[in-house]
């Protein structure tokens, strides 16, 4: 375990790999910025619906994304809907509550980090859908207020909060960046989350 800054970090977890591969993300979504390289910030997102009854797992959607680039999507959005989110994640969520209690533990088992839902605090297990966030720098993952889990239930109550400038904006994002169909769209465009 080395640090960065005054977080540690770990080499990425294969759950924030790309799916179906063996190693990390390698470019941004968006600028196609190589993101290995050391000094490199990027956030990961993945999308996940589980099928309990099959005992498998779907991943909806997945990306990384150079800082940079999150910064000028985030400009793109609704003022308003910035607040409102950022609103309601620091009125709800544990989100720093628990990154300091697994740091002051000195747990660095990124499932621990991601097994609750930072809004509902319910398991991971006893999601359908999910989406897990990751901070990492070049081929590391930092421990910061990342990584975390955040169900469906709760980007769904954060959806209702979006504008119609901000709903417009990441449809455009999604219509860029993903060649998925139209029936998955939507968890997207109910993804708020990943910008702010």
């Amino acid at each position: 375990m080395t640090s960065f800054h005054k977080f540690p970090v770990t080499d990425i977890p294969h759950i924030f790999h790309p799916f179906e591969k063996d190693s990390p993300f390698s470019h941004c979504v968006n600028c196609q910025k190589y993101l290995l390289d050391q000094d490199v910030e990027y956030v990961i997102e993945k999308a996940v619906r589980q099928y309990p009854e099959f005992n498998t797992t779907d991943v909806i959607f997945e990306y990384a994304m150079c800082l940079q680039c999150a910064e000028l999507i985030k400009k793109e959005l609704s003022k308003e809907s910035l607040a409102n989110v950022q609103s309601y994640m620091i009125n709800k969520s544990n989100l720093l509550a628990q990154s300091q209690q697994l740091r002051q533990a000195h747990n660095w088992n990124v499932n621990d980090w991601i097994g609750r839902c930072i809004i509902t605090g319910e398991m991971i297990e006893d999601q359908q859908e999910y989406q897990i966030f990751a901070h990492c720098k070049g081929n590391q993952m930092v421990f910061s207020a990342m990584p975390y889990m955040i169900s469906g239930k709760a980007i769904d109550e954060m959806a209702d909060l979006l504008s119609q400038k901000t709903q417009d904006e990441l449809n455009r994002f999604i219509n860029n960046n993903f060649g998925i169909p139209p029936e998955f769209k939507k968890h997207i465009l109910d993804n708020p989350v990943a910008f702010l």
